[in-house]
């Protein structure tokens, strides 16, 4: 489960099951203006997390921040159920050869400011030698510096949306 409607459906006929939960950034307070709709989305999302996390006999987070996160948001008892299995792919081809890394680092975001992108991009600028080193900058999930409000860097592409094989073939390139 991912943690929406689906697991809540599925606890209530009390099916074991494992949840799936990337991060808790919904919890967190907001300065920006929300609309009503958002503010609504928060509070299920809230209410259905905690009932499934409640229910659920393993969860699967992606760091040991999300983890201790997840636990200061829900509880303490849940540092048994909770287990960390970081995002990646094997570097060997189908062929069974080493597949070929570019010196390329690979954002997958999006242009919501909570995603951080801008501040992430500002860092890599303010790491000048870092990035010169860098072939390229490639962010996924923004489709030009203006969705961010950013400056047009002859080192960051903007690629946008992209399918779930094309994502894959650029983490198998991407160095970082």
């Amino acid at each position: 489960n991912s943690g929406d409607t689906s697991s809540v459906l599925t606890s209530l006929i009390k099916v074991d099951s494992v949840l799936v939960l990337h991060d808790v950034y919904f919890c967190k307070p907001t300065t920006a203006p929300v609309s009503f709709r958002k503010w609504l989305a928060k509070i299920y999302r809230r209410l259905t997390i905690t009932y499934s996390i409640r229910r659920a006999y393993k969860i699967f987070t992606v760091s040991e921040f999300a983890k201790s996160d997840i636990i200061f948001e829900f509880g303490c008892y849940l540092k048994s159920k909770i287990v960390v299995t970081y995002n990646g792919l094997g570097t060997v081809g189908e062929s069974g050869q080493n597949l070929t890394k570019f010196n390329r680092l690979l954002l997958v975001s999006g242009s919501d400011p909570q995603k951080n992108v801008k501040w992430f991009l500002n860092c890599l600028i303010n790491h000048a030698k870092f990035l010169e080193e860098l072939e390229l900058v490639q962010v996924v999930g923004v489709d030009s510096y203006q969705d961010i409000d950013f400056i047009n860097h002859p080192k960051v592409e903007y690629v946008g949306f992209v399918r779930r094989e094309a994502l894959d073939d650029f983490y198998r390139e991407s160095k970082y």
